[in-house]
């Protein structure tokens, strides 16, 4: 759609990984945007949405948030934030894992190789941020 229609569409997901694609189109024809927030309380639970678009990612779900200001019940919310949480923690770990591959490829490649080096290491600081 963006490099043959060119139209103008706005797509929603939670999917984190289709983020990327932005670096596709370094002209800007494709643009991550989130709905502005600001969180507060001791951990961050509390957050309050600004009904502002803002440019770039937001780096976490706050459906639980939001299901919260919806007055779902408190036990379901328990139920879903446990979930959530070892969820995160299993994407945490296959990302990590992914990493270290890539650094371990990055080592393991022929020193004379610098473009090499710094495109998978490039790559790995995308990932760490995305973490």
């Amino acid at each position: 759609m963006v490099r043959n229609l060119r139209s103008l569409t706005l797509f929603i997901t939670h999917y984190q990984n289709l983020s990327s694609l932005a670096r596709e189109f370094p002209k800007g024809e494709l643009r991550n945007v989130h709905m502005k927030f600001t969180e507060s309380g001791m951990d961050g639970r509390d957050i309050t949405f600004l009904y502002e678009v803002g440019e770039g990612v937001a780096h976490r779900s706050y459906g639980l948030n939001v299901a919260r200001l919806a007055n779902v019940p408190t036990s379901v919310l328990d139920v879903a934030r446990a979930k959530s949480a070892e969820l995160e923690e299993k994407i945490r770990k296959k990302k990590l894992l992914a990493l270290a591959k890539v650094v371990k490829g990055a080592i393991d490649t022929d020193g004379g190789a610098r473009e090499v080096h710094a495109a998978l290491l490039e790559g790995v600081l995308v990932g760490l941020e995305q973490l």
